[in-house]
């Protein structure tokens, strides 16, 4: 018996207890059941006597009678892959578990040694179960400690045995994932975007309710005809994690969570709502007339569900969910700047990471570096060339008419350089700027050259170079604007799109980067709560420092017992300690230390208390 329906049956002899979710977290199979004792139930959370002994009962009825469907050995192998035979058959091949390692399954967990299955007969994508003639296994294909077959090639034999006569398929749960985005910031100087985004997951789940496994809060029906619902597993077992389901967001904050379900087409709908900063990388070697791919990681758990780019009609979902996966709104702040537009092909998925991956394409509006860097700095060095047209004896007025719009090329330079990261390679705008600088820089060389020659010869110079100027100067800024009207200075979104995926490694680092971030503050979170928990810094827990006597208020020690200052200095330790990043945690450490003398001031651990 798989563990699906030995958790269904025991829901369906001790109704809403709650000891089938216990067996399926525990992934006990039927062969497991038969064999466990009053003390196994206890240990996977069944309290009362009368039920241990009743599932003591039904598992010794069960190993008593072999017709009982109970009796289906459940074995769970480790190190495990599956191959297709040259007689068209379909074998599990398995090598035993290292004895040391730190994750071997209990007692109540049969881990058995190398071997071969018999031919395949039954394939459970969704509940990770794989059954011959003889037992049942189970082949967890999400935990790549226990599978060592590749992800694409086991992707590609459960695809053959899905075809093949000879194995009944039973495939993963379909889920369709849609997003309503609203983009609220793009910040190319630190490389980040925010987004107010509402994500609506749907997937299909007959009889979730006459199984026991969800239960109705509420009989007010939205409108769209679902009920409230929550599920007795609490998020486990949904396809995306509600507080993680964006991956490469470092800064998220779940607003609003809703599950319901619609009891006519049993689809369960899952609705979120987030709030996040997400991390990019910008590509601005040619800014200010880049493009840039915005990306949207979506982390959905493959490994039962499978993501589906359109929903099936039986599920009725409405028009405004099923036209497409992705709609978006863009605030006047983003609109200003950029050109936001999302192409359904954009979206792609990436099963190597349980990921969905939305590209929303944005180009930057180059109106405003037209109107307040190009268009001056032509101008600027336009004015500069009349220097050739000042007598070659006033050499302090040509130096002036160059010196200043140098300055002015210089000041434009950095008021560039403050919009954009810290970049190791040229953008076109830098170029520019830097080509401006070198014309200025040869026209004081010319200037120089032109004062010891003679006078006559001096204006016959001056006129050839300024002549030569208005020409290339002219000429070649013609071309710029011809280009600019007409996009060719933009690259083009398919080449925007190949160096993305020429860039895949550059953004699965992106994704982890942002992951362990985003673990590194949880870690931090949490020591910053142990610390302001501690009563003996209660005061600063409230953000005001306690001060001697005759500044901003007083500071009284009660003495307390040593526990409490070990407890603190451990935690102060702990928050001083480098992250991930080799960087420290980010607390007001000045509070702990000002927390840590306190404690370390007295004999005793003490108590700062405002007075």
């Amino acid at each position: 018996m798989s563990i699906r329906e030995l958790s269904l049956e025991i829901d369906r002899l001790f109704p809403d207890l709650g000891y089938g979710e216990k067996i399926r977290e525990h992934q006990i199979t039927g062969g497991d059941f038969v064999r466990m004792g009053r003390r196994d139930f206890r240990g996977i959370g069944i309290p009362k006597y009368g039920h241990m002994c009743e599932l003591r009962r039904i598992a010794k009825d069960s190993a008593e009678h072999p017709d009982s469907p109970k009796v289906k050995n459940g074995l769970r192998v480790t190190s495990w892959i599956i191959n297709e035979g040259k007689d068209g058959n379909f074998y599990l091949e398995w090598e035993p578990l290292a004895m040391n390692a730190p994750d071997i399954p209990g007692d109540i967990r049969k881990v058995l040694q190398a071997g071969r299955s018999n031919p395949v007969v039954m394939y459970d994508n969704f509940n990770d179960n794989l059954e011959d003639d003889e037992n049942l296994f189970l082949v967890e294909d999400s935990d790549h400690d226990r599978q060592r077959q590749p992800y694409k090639e086991l992707r590609k034999v459960i695809g053959r045995m899905n075809a093949s006569p000879k194995v009944k398929y039973i495939g993963r749960t379909k889920v369709y994932v849609t997003m309503d985005v609203q983009f609220i910031d793009v910040n190319s100087s630190k490389e980040t975007f925010g987004v107010n985004c509402e994500t609506n997951v749907f997937w299909n789940f007959p009889k979730l309710i006459e199984q026991k496994k969800a239960k109705y809060t509420s009989e007010d029906c939205n409108q769209y005809g679902e009920l409230p619902i929550q599920f007795r597993s609490g998020v486990q077992g949904l396809p995306v994690d509600p507080e993680e389901i964006i991956r490469n967001s470092s800064d998220a904050f779940l607003v609003s969570q809703d599950l319901t379900f619609n009891p006519v087409t049993e689809v369960v709908h899952l609705h979120l709502k987030h709030t996040a900063v997400l991390e990019e990388q910008f590509e601005l070697a040619r800014f200010p007339f880049d493009r840039q791919l915005l990306h949207i990681f979506v982390k959905v758990n493959t490994g039962d569900y499978n993501p589906i780019e359109t929903p099936p009609k039986a599920w009725l979902l409405p028009k405004r969910f099923a036209s497409q996966s992705l709609r978006f709104e863009v605030q006047k702040k983003v609109s200003n700047e950029y050109a936001i537009s999302y192409h359904p092909q954009d979206q792609q998925r990436l099963s190597e990471n349980n990921t969905l991956e939305f590209k929303v394409r944005a180009q930057r509006h180059v109106l405003f570096y037209a109107i307040n860097v190009f268009f001056p700095l032509f101008v600027v060095v336009s004015l500069a060339s009349t220097t050739f047209l000042i007598e070659p004896s006033l050499i302090d007025k040509r130096v002036n008419f160059v010196i200043i719009p140098l300055l002015t090329t210089v000041a434009f330079q950095l008021t560039v350089d403050g919009s954009m990261p810290t970049l190791s390679y040229v953008t076109l705008i830098h170029a520019y700027v830097a080509l401006c600088v070198v014309i200025l820089l040869l026209v004081t060389l010319e200037t120089m050259l032109v004062h010891s020659a003679d006078e006559e010869q001096a204006k016959a110079v001056d006129l050839a170079c300024f002549s030569l100027f208005l020409l290339i100067w002219f000429l070649a800024h013609i071309v710029f604007v011809v280009l600019a009207v007409s996009g060719g200075l933009h690259q083009s979104w398919s080449s925007v799109d190949a160096q993305n995926e020429d860039d895949v490694d550059d953004v699965k680092a992106l994704v982890h980067k942002t992951e362990s971030r985003r673990r590194a503050n949880t870690s931090n979170a949490e020591l910053i709560q142990k610390l302001q928990s501690a009563r003996m810094i209660e005061s600063f827990r409230r953000k005001q420092l306690v001060s001697p006597r005759g500044r901003r208020g007083t500071m009284s020690v009660r003495s307390r017992g040593s526990s409490d200052l070990v407890k603190c200095k451990s935690v102060y330790s702990e928050l001083r300690e480098p992250t991930s990043d080799g960087k420290n945690a980010r607390v007001n450490l000045g509070v702990a230390d000002e927390a840590l003398h306190a404690a370390n001031s007295v004999p005793k651990a003490i108590e700062v208390v405002s007075v």
